[in-house]
């Protein structure tokens, strides 16, 4: 995500913070863009490298729209999405499709000695 200063994001387990400052490092040799938050509640300052927002959970502010959206579900406690989360998010599925079976690594069988084919 591409944030400018002056956007209001959430840090999760810190809550609300704004951009105050963007800035370019070196690390291992590498030339890094970092976002300056100060969290509003606590003042503190955070530190996010932009490769790794994503990864701690860095989002933007929802709009109001969006938390109609969420009082809406706190209140009846209906979501309008299947009620099957391997439907509702394909990708993340536990189990393995055809083409990436093939991908997992093999395992020896400890009695017989063979490798048994993946399924």
């Amino acid at each position: 995500m591409d944030y400018k200063i002056g956007d209001k994001v959430v840090y999760p387990n810190h809550g609300v913070g704004v951009v105050e400052q963007i800035s370019y490092g070196v690390l291992n040799g590498r030339t890094e863009r970092y976002f300056m938050i100060r969290i509003v509640s606590s003042g503190l300052r955070v530190m996010v490298p932009q490769s790794n927002a994503m990864t701690v959970g860095l989002r933007s502010v929802i709009r109001s729209a969006e938390s109609t959206k969420v009082l809406g579900f706190l209140e009846t406690g209906k979501l309008n999405s299947h009620h099957d989360w391997k439907h509702r998010r394909p990708q993340e599925s536990r189990f393995p499709q055809p083409q990436q079976a093939a991908l997992l690594p093999r395992k020896e069988n400890a009695r017989t000695r063979e490798v048994p084919a993946c399924q």
